[in-house]
């Protein structure tokens, strides 16, 4: 998994890019969902201490993991150069606070952006003048939605799926679908790299959307 830079201040530019979740503090902070600070006289984790070790710049800091809904959306990390005054518990628990409010206020812009974005495509649906119009809504669909990379639209002929269309799927193999597989509910592959979400006029099945939510390099997945 991946955890890159969403903004900073006062950051070299050398160490403005995602970096494994494993390789740094933040990323061990975001997969334990527990603060860390980083000051004189305050015991550290095995693991947090080979971290720091590796950024010979810093003299103290603060990580604190950004939780919304019981999901990890971030981390706010603070930190001091060398010579300068070591952080404490009471900048710690400010920061808490912070680091909390700042959840609130990027999961509500992050809801208000997928309303608006599901309130486009459905102006965009609705609008439609024909079936080859309304087909490329549909598809598009799942990454102006979700953030998917791309989608597949199946639809049944003679009970029989047919793969209609596709869209950010190039390079990508399209897996088969059956009917058995297609369902009346949602159903994601073991690996969650695929979803499949049926669709319904009037109670019958007329096909399926299937979206893929792979990372965009093999073995990866970004947080957030």
């Amino acid at each position: 998994r991946a955890l890159p830079i969403a903004a900073s201040v006062g950051l070299p530019l050398g160490i403005q890019e995602t970096r494994d979740l494993h390789d740094t503090i933040a990323g061990r902070v975001a997969e334990r969902r527990q603060p860390v600070i980083i000051a004189e006289n305050v015991p550290l984790d095995p693991d947090i201490r080979q971290a720091i070790h590796e950024r010979t710049d810093i003299s103290s800091g603060i990580s604190l993991p950004l939780i919304a809904r019981g999901q990890v959306i971030g981390v706010l990390n603070a930190s001091r150069g060398r010579g300068g005054q070591s952080f404490s518990r009471g900048h710690l628990e400010l920061a808490t606070v912070l680091a909390s409010q700042a959840s609130i206020s990027i999961d509500n812009a992050r809801l208000f952006d997928q309303l608006k974005r599901l309130s486009q495509v459905s102006q965009a649906l609705a609008s439609a003048m024909d079936l080859d119009e309304a087909i490329a809504v549909i598809v598009s669909a799942p990454q102006r939605l979700v953030r998917a990379r791309g989608a597949a639209l199946w639809l049944l002929e003679d009970e029989t799926p047919r793969l209609t269309q596709t869209e950010g799927l190039d390079g990508v193999a399209v897996p088969p679908l059956t009917r058995a597989e297609i369902e009346d509910r949602f159903s994601a592959d073991d690996q969650g790299g695929w979803a499949t979400i049926p669709l319904q006029h009037s109670e019958k099945t007329i096909g399926a959307l299937v979206a893929r939510f792979g990372a965009s390099e093999p073995g990866e997945e970004r947080l957030g």
